[in-house]
Protein backbone atom coordinates (compact mmCIF):
# COMPACT_ATOMS: atom_id res chain seq x y z
CA UNK A 1 0.00 0.00 0.00
CA UNK A 2 1.42 3.25 -1.10
CA UNK A 3 0.74 5.57 1.40
CA UNK A 4 0.36 9.22 0.30
CA UNK A 5 0.14 12.73 2.02
CA UNK A 6 -1.83 14.81 0.58
CA UNK A 7 -1.53 19.06 1.41
CA UNK A 8 -4.02 21.04 0.00
CA UNK A 9 -5.95 24.09 1.13
CA UNK A 10 -9.12 23.69 3.29
CA UNK A 11 -10.70 25.77 0.21
CA UNK A 12 -9.81 22.82 -2.25
CA UNK A 13 -11.47 20.49 -0.59
CA UNK A 14 -13.51 19.28 -3.70
CA UNK A 15 -10.29 19.00 -5.54
CA UNK A 16 -9.48 16.63 -2.82
CA UNK A 17 -12.59 14.91 -2.74
CA UNK A 18 -12.83 13.27 -6.30
CA UNK A 19 -9.02 12.60 -6.15
CA UNK A 20 -9.34 10.96 -3.17
CA UNK A 21 -12.31 8.81 -4.77
CA UNK A 22 -10.24 7.78 -8.08
CA UNK A 23 -7.32 6.58 -5.79
CA UNK A 24 -9.70 4.86 -3.38
CA UNK A 25 -11.45 2.99 -6.70
CA UNK A 26 -8.18 2.16 -7.70
CA UNK A 27 -7.03 0.18 -5.15
CA UNK A 28 -3.05 -0.25 -3.42
CA UNK A 29 -3.14 3.63 -2.98
CA UNK A 30 -3.72 5.56 0.61
CA UNK A 31 -3.94 8.98 0.52
CA UNK A 32 -3.81 10.63 4.28
CA UNK A 33 -5.68 13.80 4.51
CA UNK A 34 -5.74 15.30 7.96
CA UNK A 35 -9.31 16.36 7.90
CA UNK A 36 -9.92 12.26 7.80
CA UNK A 37 -8.24 12.07 10.84
CA UNK A 38 -9.55 13.32 13.77
CA UNK A 39 -7.56 13.34 16.71
CA UNK A 40 -9.53 15.42 19.57
CA UNK A 41 -7.00 16.77 21.80
CA UNK A 42 -3.85 15.93 19.78
CA UNK A 43 -1.61 18.64 18.70
CA UNK A 44 -2.15 19.65 15.35
CA UNK A 45 1.24 20.21 14.24
CA UNK A 46 2.46 17.19 15.33
CA UNK A 47 -0.30 15.07 14.10
CA UNK A 48 0.79 16.72 10.68
CA UNK A 49 4.56 15.32 10.92
CA UNK A 50 3.77 12.20 12.06
CA UNK A 51 1.87 11.73 9.10
CA UNK A 52 4.38 13.20 7.21
CA UNK A 53 7.18 11.09 8.42
CA UNK A 54 5.08 7.69 7.92
CA UNK A 55 4.03 8.88 4.35
CA UNK A 56 5.88 7.31 1.57
CA UNK A 57 5.33 10.13 -0.95
CA UNK A 58 3.94 13.43 -0.15
CA UNK A 59 1.45 15.17 -2.87
CA UNK A 60 0.73 19.03 -2.48
CA UNK A 61 -1.96 20.69 -4.11
CA UNK A 62 -0.55 24.30 -5.35
CA UNK A 63 -3.75 26.57 -6.17
CA UNK A 64 -4.54 30.19 -5.80
CA UNK A 65 -5.75 29.45 -2.50
CA UNK A 66 -3.20 27.09 -1.18
CA UNK A 67 -0.17 29.32 -1.97
CA UNK A 68 -1.33 31.40 0.90
CA UNK A 69 -2.02 28.81 3.64
CA UNK A 70 0.49 29.05 6.13
CA UNK A 71 0.07 25.08 6.87
CA UNK A 72 0.50 24.13 3.33
CA UNK A 73 3.88 25.87 3.31
CA UNK A 74 4.98 24.85 6.42
CA UNK A 75 3.95 20.79 5.34
CA UNK A 76 6.35 21.18 2.33
CA UNK A 77 8.92 22.40 4.63
CA UNK A 78 8.12 19.47 6.96
CA UNK A 79 7.91 16.46 3.27
CA UNK A 80 11.43 18.10 2.61
CA UNK A 81 13.07 18.30 5.74
CA UNK A 82 12.43 14.58 6.09
CA UNK A 83 13.92 13.54 2.76
CA UNK A 84 10.39 12.65 1.18
CA UNK A 85 9.23 12.62 -2.71
CA UNK A 86 7.34 15.45 -3.31
CA UNK A 87 4.85 15.81 -6.43
CA UNK A 88 3.72 19.01 -6.77
CA UNK A 89 0.11 19.39 -8.72
CA UNK A 90 0.26 23.10 -9.64
CA UNK A 91 -3.03 25.22 -10.32
CA UNK A 92 -1.67 27.17 -13.76
CA UNK A 93 -0.55 30.52 -13.13
CA UNK A 94 0.61 29.99 -9.79
CA UNK A 95 4.24 30.42 -9.26
CA UNK A 96 6.20 27.78 -7.78
CA UNK A 97 9.32 29.04 -5.26
CA UNK A 98 10.84 27.60 -2.73
CA UNK A 99 12.17 24.10 -2.13
CA UNK A 100 9.68 23.47 -4.96
CA UNK A 101 11.31 25.55 -7.53
CA UNK A 102 13.09 23.37 -10.04
CA UNK A 103 10.93 20.31 -9.36
CA UNK A 104 9.17 18.90 -12.18
CA UNK A 105 5.50 19.64 -11.62
CA UNK A 106 1.95 18.28 -12.80
CA UNK A 107 0.15 20.86 -14.42
CA UNK A 108 -3.62 21.77 -13.88
CA UNK A 109 -5.75 23.78 -15.75
CA UNK A 110 -7.71 26.39 -13.23
CA UNK A 111 -10.74 26.63 -15.40
CA UNK A 112 -11.32 22.54 -15.37
CA UNK A 113 -8.48 20.61 -12.99
CA UNK A 114 -9.94 17.40 -13.74
CA UNK A 115 -7.37 16.71 -16.49
CA UNK A 116 -4.31 17.33 -13.90
CA UNK A 117 -6.09 15.47 -11.22
CA UNK A 118 -6.24 12.38 -13.29
CA UNK A 119 -2.75 12.89 -14.31
CA UNK A 120 -2.15 12.89 -10.70
CA UNK A 121 -4.06 9.93 -9.73
CA UNK A 122 -2.14 7.49 -12.56
CA UNK A 123 1.34 8.94 -11.24
CA UNK A 124 0.36 7.55 -7.63
CA UNK A 125 -1.12 4.20 -9.53
CA UNK A 126 2.35 4.30 -11.42
CA UNK A 127 4.17 4.93 -8.33
CA UNK A 128 2.23 1.91 -6.42
CA UNK A 129 2.23 -0.61 -9.03
CA UNK A 130 6.14 -0.45 -9.17
CA UNK A 131 7.05 -0.44 -5.44
CA UNK A 132 4.67 -3.49 -5.60
CA UNK A 133 6.81 -5.31 -8.21
CA UNK A 134 9.90 -4.26 -6.39
CA UNK A 135 8.24 -5.53 -2.93
CA UNK A 136 7.37 -8.91 -4.95
CA UNK A 137 10.75 -8.93 -6.33
CA UNK A 138 12.26 -8.95 -3.01
CA UNK A 139 9.87 -11.33 -1.81
CA UNK A 140 10.93 -13.57 -4.65
CA UNK A 141 14.45 -13.10 -4.26
CA UNK A 142 14.23 -14.02 -0.33
CA UNK A 143 12.49 -16.98 -0.99
CA UNK A 144 15.48 -18.21 -3.72
CA UNK A 145 17.77 -17.20 -0.81
CA UNK A 146 15.86 -19.54 1.94
CA UNK A 147 15.70 -22.81 -0.74
CA UNK A 148 19.19 -22.38 -1.21
CA UNK A 149 20.40 -21.96 2.29
CA UNK A 150 18.01 -24.76 2.48
CA UNK A 151 19.57 -27.04 0.13
CA UNK A 152 23.08 -26.26 1.04
CA UNK A 153 22.19 -27.83 5.04
CA UNK A 154 20.64 -30.71 3.67
CA UNK A 155 23.94 -31.26 1.44
CA UNK A 156 26.11 -30.74 4.38
CA UNK A 157 23.91 -32.85 6.29
CA UNK A 158 24.08 -35.63 3.79
CA UNK A 159 27.47 -35.55 3.64
CA UNK A 160 28.46 -35.50 7.19
CA UNK A 161 25.95 -38.78 7.65
CA UNK A 162 28.23 -40.15 5.08
CA UNK A 163 31.37 -40.18 6.44
CA UNK A 164 30.27 -41.62 9.72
Amino acid sequence: MLKVFVSFSDADRTLVDGMSRAAQRLGGIELYRFDHDPRPGAELSEKVKDAIRNADLFLVLLTHRSRRSTWVQQEIGIAAGAGKAIVPVVQSGVEVKGVLEGREYIQMDATDPTDGLVRAVRHLERVARKREAEAAAKREAERQRNTAIAFLAITFLIIAGSKD
